[in-house]
């Protein structure tokens, strides 16, 4: 029996130091486990962290071409001095698994310059590279961001009679404000670094001991606190909209000379640069509602629509011109009771065309004429296959002909009435004849383009005979259509806007650029003239103060009055 409980008792204590080992081992398995899982998520992390390097750099150097996308204002160097800073903080931790591959990819992802340094090296030198390169997220100085350019250096000092403080002594200079900004004039692109002086007086002081101080103001720049200098924003947006450059293109050429801008960096510029324009575009459509004849018309931009998946709406653009100058007003969808809002205050005389917005508008006092350009249109279509087509253009060209006489000649009010009178007031009354013929012989609402030309001819006739009447009227609205092909081409270009609050900027913008243009001056000239006074005008605004007097520096009025001092636009 005693032998019985003793084996017994070994086969316990045996079951207990299994049980004792297997809780252990089962102790050291499950810390193992956790701690591979933790090494697992870390390696995870890390991954997610490359990946999302590797995009930033494929996006800098192989973006998509389009201006509807916010790139990442960075450089590849900024990139890869952020890889070489999260590699050597992996290595920095004991006994961590990244050891040998952080080694390795911190010296292969090292700049050119240290490639032959070892992996010691370049994870010692990382926390130095960290300290030089911002943090993540915020705005660096241009001689950080790109160190491939040249600085060019400058000061800023207030003038002796200025640093003297309440008792007449000299102030010293006591250090200086710096600011760095991206300067392309084609074909070179440099940093300008202006240093602003600051000064303090020795023995002026108030009831607490701070001494006087006083110092260089900073001028406000188009792009508040941005690293474009007025000049580069100036040329980002007559790039744009004076000569139809989509805004991927220009990053291409900076790109080329050492400055990889983002495309954030130029829709802030252009954003900006509408914004500056407002106050003076509405000066060019005041002296426009003093012309005494004007064509408006309209063209169709893309706007992104958040609401629309993968689509965008359509946008109409109107301008209103008399040769000299141009306005454009953006619209945010079709409807017709946008054209009251564009002809508001104008009424004299509106030369248009056919839309049934511009009819609902004479309510408000505009005074409409007819385009016979218009009514060309549709037979010029298929004049060469119908000879009642070749018959109409024919007549309407009669019409052009005498105008064309009388511009050759000179002609006066007077003799151009004269003229209208006794050979322009035949051919119309052919042409109406010749257009009931038409639209008997084409009836219905659509058909054949003869029958919809002749019933555009009676629907419109009691506007396209105005001219007849008032010699001071142009036979068509062509100026307007002129002006909006600059709109086609930027349409084309640049695929569409990618907001709403794009689409008056846009407006302000190409009122500015292409009134240079009809006005025959150097845009670049002109922009650097008046700037000044439009941010001038922006900050008293801000302040509540009175504002610059902006109607001397419409492009028509400042090339009057500097004709003798510009250059004309090619």
């Amino acid at each position: 029996m005693n032998r019985t409980f003793s084996i017994v008792n070994e086969e316990l204590e045996h079951l207990r130091a299994e049980n004792v080992r297997l809780t252990a081992e089962v102790a050291r398995l499950t810390a193992e486990t956790l701690r591979q899982a933790t090494e697992s998520a870390h390696q995870r992390d890390a991954i997610a962290k490359l990946q999302h390097y590797v995009r930033r750099l494929l996006r800098g150097r192989f973006g998509r071409a389009s201006e509807k996308i916010l790139g990442i204002p960075e450089t590849d160097q900024q990139v890869i001095a952020e890889i070489a800073a999260f590699f050597a903080d992996r290595v920095a931790v004991p006994g961590s698994i990244d050891e040998t591959v952080a080694a390795e990819t911190t010296s292969a992802s090292a700049p050119a310059a240290a490639t032959e340094t070892t992996a010691a090296a370049a994870a010692a030198a990382a926390p130095t590279t960290a300290q030089a390169v911002a943090k993540r997220g915020s705005r660096q100085r241009p001689s950080v961001a790109f160190p491939q350019l040249e600085v060019r250096s400058r000061s800023s000092e207030l003038p002796e009679s200025e640093r003297l403080d309440s008792a007449g002594l000299p102030m010293v200079a006591c250090g200086e404000y710096a600011v760095e900004t991206i300067v392309c004039t084609a074909p070179e692109v440099y940093i300008d670094r202006v240093a602003h002086i600051r000064y303090h007086s020795v023995a002026d002081r108030d009831a607490d001991d701070r001494c006087a101080t006083a110092g260089v103001p900073v001028p406000e720049r188009i792009v508040k606190n941005g690293m474009l200098a007025d000049v580069t924003v100036q040329a980002i947006v007559i790039n744009k909209f004076a000569d139809a450059l989509p805004a991927n293109r220009t990053l291409e050429i900076m790109a080329r000379a050492g400055c990889r801008l983002s495309g954030s960096a130029v829709d802030a510029a252009i954003a900006a640069c509408g914004d500056l324009f407002a106050p003076l575009v509405l000066e060019i459509r005041n002296d426009l509602r003093n012309s005494s004849v004007v064509g408006t018309d309209a063209a169709m931009m893309r706007c992104r629509d958040p609401d629309l998946r993968r689509k965008c709406r359509r946008t109409p653009i109107y301008t209103i011109t008399d040769g000299t100058q141009v306005w454009y007003w953006w619209a945010p969808d079709e409807t017709h009771i946008h054209a009251q809002d564009v002809i508001a205050g104008f009424f004299r005389w509106l030369i248009t065309d056919g839309w049934p917005g511009w009819l609902d508008a004479t309510s408000i006092g505009a005074r409409l004429a007819g385009c016979w350009a218009h009514v060309r249109r549709p037979f010029s279509l298929i004049e060469d296959e119908d000879p009642d087509a070749a018959i109409m253009v024919a007549l309407i060209f009669e019409l052009y002909d005498i105008e064309r006489r009388a511009d050759l000649e000179d002609a006066s009010l007077d003799e151009r009435a004269h003229l209208r009178r006794t050979w322009s007031r035949p051919i119309t009354d052919r042409i109406r004849a010749f257009a009931i013929s038409l639209d008997k012989k084409h009836p219905g609402t659509g058909g054949h383009s003869c029958g919809k030309g002749a019933r555009y001819i009676l629907n419109q006739w009691y506007h396209l005979a105005k001219f007849l009447d008032h010699p001071g009227l142009r036979l068509d609205n062509n100026l307007a259509e002129g002006d909006l092909r600059m709109v086609a081409l930027i349409r084309k270009n640049s695929l569409y806007l990618g907001a709403p609050s794009a689409g008056p900027r846009f407006a302000n913008c190409l009122s500015i650029l292409r009134s240079c243009r009809l006005a025959r001056i150097n845009p670049t000239n002109y922009l650097a003239h008046v700037t000044p006074t439009l941010i001038r005008w922006r900050q008293c605004n801000r302040a509540q103060l009175p504002t610059p007097d902006l109607a001397d520096l419409t492009p028509k009025r400042w090339a009057a009055a500097h004709r003798d001092k510009i250059r004309s636009a090619v």
